[in-house]
């Protein structure tokens, strides 16, 4: 979520390096593409400046000069609210696939251990 160029290239090193799943790694780093990042970063911008207690600019212009002066009001908040966005939502991703991970596993073996039940039965 921390706004950065050239997501996929931290996200396939660590991804190997901490033995994930590359590709899955690589797909979720499109969360945040170019139609999404706009949206995107002023709620995590929204929720910084909300977390640090600090009043938000409401007005962003996509000009040189406002990216020279006004970015170093933003810059806080952003890379705060982002930081924070992303760790709640890997720790719930992490829970949420848990969860359905067991709950899946356990219907499989609960399944498999009926038809064991049905064969022994009919033996």
């Amino acid at each position: 979520m921390i706004p950065m160029p050239f997501q996929m290239v931290p996200a396939a090193f660590l991804a190997f390096y901490l033995t994930a799943n590359i590709p899955l790694s690589l797909g979720l780093v499109w969360i945040s593409n170019p139609i999404t990042m706009p949206p995107l970063f002023f709620a995590t911008y929204k929720f910084g400046a909300w977390l640090l207690g600090t009043e938000p600019v409401d007005s962003f212009e996509f000009t040189t000069e406002w990216l020279a002066n006004g970015l170093s009001v933003v810059w806080q908040p952003l890379y705060f609210g982002s930081a924070v966005t992303g760790v709640i939502l890997a720790i719930t991703g992490y829970v949420t696939v848990q969860v359905v991970w067991r709950y899946r596993v356990i219907k499989k073996w609960k399944a498999r251990a009926a038809r064991r039940a049905k064969l022994s039965v009919q033996d």
